[in-house]
């Protein structure tokens, strides 16, 4: 599986565009159901990501996060929500924004 975002760095008050491919080819359909960006050093909110499937292994996820004026180099944790084999599982991903140019 691989994650990128764009623009890199993940700068507060910008729309994100994370691309989200999964290499192998699942024995079952993959269905991503729910994505968010939640604060991991501080509470900032759950912030939910609009889910694009582009094919059955690529998706987009949009969505922009607020500006910690306590940390510009936040912690944020990804949490994406799928089901596979008629079993919801949880994939938390831990990543650093860069907020000092907002």
């Amino acid at each position: 599986m691989t994650l990128s975002v764009s623009p890199a760095g993940m700068p507060a008050l910008k729309p994100l565009a994370f691309q989200l491919k999964i290499e192998a080819q699942p024995v079952s359909p993959l269905t991503l159901e729910a994505g968010w960006l939640n604060g991991k050093t501080m509470d900032m909110g759950r912030h939910f990501l609009t889910l694009h499937q582009q094919t059955n292994r690529q998706w987009e996820l949009q969505g922009m996060i607020p500006v910690c004026t306590v940390d510009p180099e936040m912690v944020w944790q990804m949490t994406l929500q799928y089901r596979y084999q008629d079993t919801l599982t949880e994939l938390q991903i831990d990543t650093v924004s860069d907020s000092r140019n907002h």
